[in-house]
């Protein structure tokens, strides 16, 4: 069987953002993280356009390899994107987008998504986002603007490690002087940051002091040499690699109001919004009014007496703190960029769905392999490799015809399904030794994903009453010839129906990886069995020799139909969680030769190694014990 039979097109989607040391980073920042988000969640390509594509490429990792396209005054924006084929243009820039532009845009068959804008645009855009919308929603209805086109979700589009450094920080210590994160954004064309260092000469509560600026920043020489006069311990960080660990590692914090302060927001530092304009100030008193921060004002009309007391206040009561923060952690969650790269593919990606862990339920992963076009990732959280985008029921329909069980068997090496018969046949005596270990007395089987039947037939042969279901006519059909005394059904786990506590044993044999909603069959598989019944599953395993040795020989022959890699601890935590409980688990294709191509040896000296008399033998017992073998095979019995 081959191993790309899904074939997946990801949306071509634009990106239109400009960004720079007048203009300000944070655009650039937010669409470069989307892009990532979009790569690594869903193998999708974004392509940006710019005019400013000096700025965005040094912000580039070794990963990025976005494509980029210059967009100079007398460029049309409209052929470009013509050329480019693209579904949709989502448009971040801090200029108004006029309807016009808009309307032209969508005449040539093209979405347009507007984020963060305010231009008469978002009245014909087909979706309007913003980072806070609570804020824009307020400022919008001030103007009489379209608010019903403002979708509602808080869209901040941030890096997940600031996500995950959320969630590790309640284990923080906090250090015995209080340190004090100043960042006015990465630009800060205004030099804010030298005015609130003098605001804060003669503070007289101990602090020390993270000031961090962008590589853009004009004086670094002076702002250092007003650091000095503070007579307070302090580090200034230029453009620092790590932020975010950075800032996490603060307990207090004077940004502006943008993006750096959603970051902060997120990782629960207490945070001060100090404005650089009026409408700065608007806007941060209204998203100050939900108590993710606390405004200082104007940096121009600030007063030192005022900025001392507050900060002095917060050092000398952290109750206080506490409280600002944990208004922060309510404002913004980290998921904003998730929820975005969510709806543009809900929008964009047909014929395919997204799942979250099958095990835990988490929707955070670490990518690990890119299988014909879609990453699976290992789950943060339990553990679990897993595809987070699956194709829909339907598109699976084709997969399964006849000429998947024709097709050369690429582990065995025969030629089709029907001619590995005598290999299948083997391992379903091994199977049904190990149920009849557990259940002396034979009663109802079912063989889910029965295939060609030839499990039924070593099963009737022994005595069992057996089912079978699959989703192939032309399976169902052979083992109808094969097994005539079985029942057998044309579907799905979710399709089919049986009574409930129905089954003594069912088998589910390299098939439970196929499952789009496997918690959900695994539940209708456990609704069939009688109390004290037996599932028998056989997966690959995700940890075998294979796996942990060769991980690229592993994801290069992965099928991109097996949506869930499992090892003993995920698959039984999996099955525990439904009522089951594990009572012996075991790994199967346990070969020599792949633990010699694991040590990387060359052809002779494995041979060499392999011609050794009982070595294999000793091998395949190292190995199960150490359950190295690429499949892996779980009894479990109901315990309801």
């Amino acid at each position: 069987m081959g191993h790309k039979t899904i074939p997946y097109t990801p949306a071509s989607i634009g990106l239109r953002v400009d960004g720079s040391a007048s203009l300000g980073l944070g655009h650039l920042t937010r669409q470069l993280t989307l892009a990532r988000l979009l790569r690594d969640r869903y193998g999708w390509s974004p392509r940006f356009i710019t005019r400013t594509p000096t700025s965005l490429k040094s912000l580039f990792a070794p990963e990025d390899v976005f494509e980029v396209f210059q967009l100079d005054e007398q460029d049309d924006l409209g052929a470009l994107c013509r050329l480019l084929d693209l579904d949709l243009l989502l448009w971040d820039q801090q200029a108004p987008v006029d309807d016009s532009e808009v309307i032209a845009l969508q005449q040539q068959g093209i979405a347009v998504w507007l984020y963060g804008n305010t231009g008469s645009g978002i009245s014909v855009a087909d979706n309007v986002l913003f980072a806070f919308p609570w804020v824009v929603r307020h400022l919008i209805g001030e103007e009489a603007w379209p608010m019903e086109r403002v979708i509602p979700f808080e869209a901040s589009i941030l890096d997940p490690v600031y996500r995950r450094l959320r969630e590790d920080q309640p284990g923080r210590t906090s250090p015995s002087v209080p340190r004090l994160f100043l960042c006015m954004g990465g630009s800060d064309e205004g030099l804010a940051t030298e005015r609130v260092v003098d605001l804060l000469s003669g503070i007289e509560v101990d602090i020390e002091i993270i000031c961090v600026i962008g590589a853009a920043y004009e004086r670094p020489d002076d702002l250092r040499q007003k650091l000095n006069t503070l007579g307070a311990p302090f580090q200034l960080l230029t453009n620092p690699s790590r932020f975010a660990q950075v800032a996490a590692g603060c307990d207090l914090a004077i940004t502006t109001m943008g993006q750096t302060l959603a970051e902060l927001n997120c990782l629960g530092i207490a945070s001060l919004v100090i404005a650089v304009s009026p409408f700065h100030m608007k806007v941060a008193e209204h998203y100050a009014s939900r108590g993710g921060a606390k405004v200082l004002g104007l940096v121009d009309e600030l007063e030192k007496s005022a900025v001392h007391a507050t900060i002095e206040g917060l050092v000398k009561a952290p109750g206080h703190r506490d409280a600002l923060k944990e208004g922060g952690v309510q404002s913004i969650d980290g998921k904003g960029g998730y929820r975005v790269a969510e709806m543009l593919f809900n929008s964009f990606q047909k014929g395919f769905t997204l799942h979250r862990c099958d095990v835990c339920g988490s929707d955070d992963f670490e990518t690990l392999a890119v299988l014909n076009g879609r990453p699976i990732g290992k789950c943060r959280q339990c553990g679990l490799d897993y595809m987070h985008v699956r194709p829909a029921e339907d598109t699976l329909l084709d997969v399964y015809a006849a000429d998947y069980f024709e097709a050369p068997r690429t582990v065995t090496g025969v030629s089709s399904y029907e001619a590995d018969r005598p290999n299948v046949l083997r391992f379903a005596n091994a199977r049904l030794d190990g149920i009849e270990m557990q259940l002396p007395e034979k009663g109802r089987l079912l063989d889910v994903g029965c295939a060609l039947g030839y499990y039924l037939e070593a099963a009737a042969k022994r005595g069992w009453e057996v089912s079978g279901i699959d989703i192939s006519e032309y399976a169902v059909n052979f083992a109808r010839d094969q097994v005539p005394e079985a029942q057998l059904q044309i579907g799905s786990v979710e399709t089919v129906d049986f009574p409930t506590r129905h089954f003594d044993a069912i088998i589910c044999s390299l098939v439970f990886e196929h499952f789009l909603n496997p918690r959900y069959c695994l539940q209708r598989m456990t609704s069939w069995l009688r109390p004290g019944g037996v599932l028998v599953l056989k997966v690959p395993h995700g940890g075998g020799v294979m796996y942990r040795f060769t991980p690229d020989r592993w994801f290069d022959s992965h099928p991109d139909n097996h949506f869930c890699d499992y090892t003993p601890e995920t698959l039984s935590r999996f099955l525990e969680s439904e009522g089951l409980c594990v009572v012996e688990h075991h790994t199967e294709g346990i070969y020599l030769e792949r633990f010699c191509d694991a040590l990387g040896l060359e052809k002779a000296r494995a041979d060499t190694l392999m011609a050794i008399e009982g070595l294999d033998a000793r091998y395949s017992a190292f190995a199960r014990n150490n359950d190295l073998g690429d499949s892996l095979v779980v009894y479990a019995r109901s315990m309801y």
